[in-house]
């Protein structure tokens, strides 16, 4: 069976400590920067008025040139560090994972930076994808390629069925029309991969490319939860199959689900039927489940307990 990578474990205070130099550095280098335009400017102002007139705006323009070169590493910078925040939050994701806006916000990062950033989304454990809106795939990061098990160059410009048996083509055509109109999605998709016809689950949220208030492609970010649905169905088998009776329920007593052993022992004719009966018309005393439950508010658990329902 194929392991879950692990997420990367990163140190908050590295990150802070690293993020703070690379912050000095940048404001330092634009201060520099400033100083110098403006000491050219002081130093060659004499110069500059003996200039032909032609001349005369050459120097400015160099002056207006650096200061605009200056803003555009700021806002370069800004964009990184936003990028790189995404990035972190989502590594962190496993107690507060990140909210939609939070994700469509990244998508469209990475739609905008293209082919740039790529050591920062090749730092992701998340799937980070965008693609036409005829399917070809336009970028990956290395978790996609991984999964794959091929190189960017067979991936990059193909369209995504050469890779992917499930969804199919009609399946994903049928859905276009309305994210198109919706700009976003997000739910489990089922894959099959055509390399070796493994199943695998992931959770997906798609963000539309827009420009000039046309969508022209589809940014997604997915998470690998192939583990957890097997997990799941593991306990789903065990749930139907074990012997004993088992059932869920919420405070109130209403019954959440219950398993067939439980709806023979108790007599019933279906699970459906069970379903409809509140656990506090089970128990043969009403004071047992009572203490019960405050046992459980107590302790967490009750282990070991004799009880008496009725059939």
């Amino acid at each position: 069976m194929p392991t879950e990578k692990q997420p990367r474990d990163n140190n908050p205070s590295q990150w802070d400590k690293l993020d703070q130099k690379e912050s000095q550095l940048w404001r330092g280098s634009l201060l520099l920067l400033l100083v110098l335009a403006c000491a050219f400017a002081f130093s060659s102002w004499e110069h500059l008025r003996n200039l032909p007139e032609r001349l005369g705006a050459v120097p400015v323009g160099i002056v207006v040139l650096i200061a605009l070169f200056g803003f555009y590493v700021w806002r370069k910078r800004r964009e990184i560090a936003e990028l790189r925040g995404f990035v972190r939050g989502l590594q962190r994701s496993t107690s507060a994972p990140p909210s939609e806006q939070q994700i469509a916000q990244l998508l469209d990062l990475v739609s905008r930076s293209q082919h740039g950033y790529r050591e920062l989304i090749d730092s992701l454990d998340h799937i980070v994808f965008t693609l036409s809106l005829t399917g070809e795939i336009q970028l990956v990061n290395r978790r996609f390629v991984e999964l794959l098990r091929l190189n960017f160059n067979d991936v990059i410009h193909h369209p995504f069925e050469e890779f992917l048996s499930e969804p199919t083509p009609a399946e994903a055509e049928h859905g276009l029309a309305r994210f198109i109109e919706r700009r976003s999605w997000s739910g489990s998709v089922r894959a099959r991969l055509k390399k070796t016809g493994e199943v695998r689950f992931f959770q997906c949220m798609l963000h539309a490319v827009v420009h000039e208030d046309r969508v022209v492609g589809i940014s997604g970010l997915a998470e690998d939860v192939t583990a957890q649905r097997e997990s799941e169905a593991r306990f789903t088998e065990l749930f139907e199959t074990i012997q004993e009776g088992m059932f869920l329920s919420n405070p109130e007593g209403a019954l959440l689900e219950v398993n067939p052993a439980l709806v023979r022992m108790l007599g019933f004719d279906s699970r459906d039927e069970l379903l409809q009966v509140n656990t506090h018309e089970l128990y043969v005393d009403p004071a047992e489940l009572e203490q019960l439950q405050r046992e459980v508010d107590a302790r967490g658990a009750v282990r070991n307990r004799e009880i008496s329902l009725r059939r």
